[in-house]
């Protein structure tokens, strides 16, 4: 299946999914306004967490890779997190940036990625990263040396 259209499924299936959300909703503060209320602050914490935090993390990552500074990084130490998404596991790592210009700085990165491609991380490798001077926690992996 092509992006554009499982971009759309998920979007429709999104809407759907936040209609009956609120319906329900609705329907627990009629009945009882209490835990209906709980209920519905509950359902739109978790919303926030699983639907907007993917959307803010690609926003800034969007944002990174248009303005922020390129560097080289070595991966100084890698581990996995235990966390798995879609069968993609998580791995975290600390990686020494090497900027063009200040000096150089350790940060950590979160990443899934494909059970594939787990060759491609390993400890005392180069990759090259965006990151925002600002603040050097905020940094993302743009491609790996083999």
């Amino acid at each position: 299946m092509r992006p554009e259209t499982q971009e759309l499924i998920g979007k429709i299936g999104m809407g759907i999914g936040f209609v009956g959300f609120l319906i329900g909703m609705a329907a627990a503060i009629t009945v009882n306004p209490i835990i209906g209320g709980i209920a519905t602050v509950l359902g739109l914490s978790l919303f926030g967490y699983f639907i907007l935090s993917p959307i803010i993390r690609r926003r800034r990552e969007k944002g990174l890779m248009e303005s922020g500074n390129q560097a080289q990084v070595r991966i100084v130490e890698l581990w996995d997190t235990g966390v798995t998404l879609n069968n993609s596991p998580q791995i975290a790592m600390t990686v020494e940036v090497t900027p063009e210009a200040g000096p150089v700085f350790r940060s950590k990165i979160k990443k899934f990625i494909s059970r594939l491609d787990t060759y491609e991380y390993r400890e005392g490798m180069y990759c090259v990263v965006r990151y925002d001077p600002n603040n050097t926690s905020n940094i993302m992996i743009v491609s790996t040396n083999n």
